[in-house]
């Protein structure tokens, strides 16, 4: 999967080889050292996503921990509200 999205990215950079140095003036060798790399550039890109995503994933998880203690101290204060002053609150 990660190949193909490396090599599709490149064959869609394809035009940049003649389009840059035609009408824009940059260096041929700029231009054909991006091509060589924008593979690595794709990777990099890959592994900054996952990263980011699996954080996010982590950050979800600790706040339905915490949510979830904070549920419980709720319900233990409301049961011994209860015991005290027999009150209806749900």
């Amino acid at each position: 999967k990660m190949l193909m999205t490396m090599l599709s990215m490149q064959l869609f950079n394809l035009p940049i080889l003649v389009i840059l140095p035609l009408y824009f003036g940059v260096s041929f060798e700029w231009v054909f050292v991006y091509y060589l790399f924008i593979g690595v550039f794709g990777l990099i890109w890959y592994q900054w996503i996952r990263f980011v995503r699996q954080i996010i994933r982590k950050r979800g998880r600790i706040n339905q921990l915490e949510l979830q203690n904070i549920w419980n101290k709720r319900e233990e204060l409301l049961s011994r509200i209860q015991i005290i002053i027999p009150v209806n609150i749900s």
